[in-house]
């Protein structure tokens, strides 16, 4: 079951009250989506029609499913699927510190290049 995330921008726009004809504030922030990066993942593997286990597996040794963004052994990949920035720019588009980049890019690459990833 997915978790509801409420944040405090959501809680203050839903109680927020103003009296009969006054219009809200327009700088009142909205709440952000949030999703976990499981979800993530497996969402866009299951459109990518990618096994979400392997997917996850690898983000999860790679990066700690995004807890270390830098390689702790000094190799410069970077981001949750630790792409080298050389890599990055080669094959993929986007931003490579952007989650959702970094999954698309992994769907596309993985099947083809396997054995960039040591922890497949």
């Amino acid at each position: 079951m997915p978790t509801i995330v409420i944040t405090i921008a959501l809680l203050v726009s839903l109680l927020w009250t103003t009296p009969a004809g006054e219009n809200m504030p327009q700088n009142v922030p909205k709440a952000p989506e949030t999703v976990d990066i499981a979800t993530l993942i497996t969402n866009h593997a299951k459109i990518a029609h990618f096994d979400e286990i392997v997917a996850l597996r690898i983000a999860d040794c790679e990066s700690k499913m995004g807890k270390y963004r830098e390689n702790w052994e000094g190799s410069g990949a970077i981001g949750l699927f630790q792409f080298k920035p050389s890599t990055w720019n080669a094959y993929c588009e986007g931003d490579i510190n952007n989650d959702e980049d970094q999954i698309r890019c992994f769907l596309q690459l993985y099947p083809l290049h396997k054995d960039w990833w040591q922890c497949s």
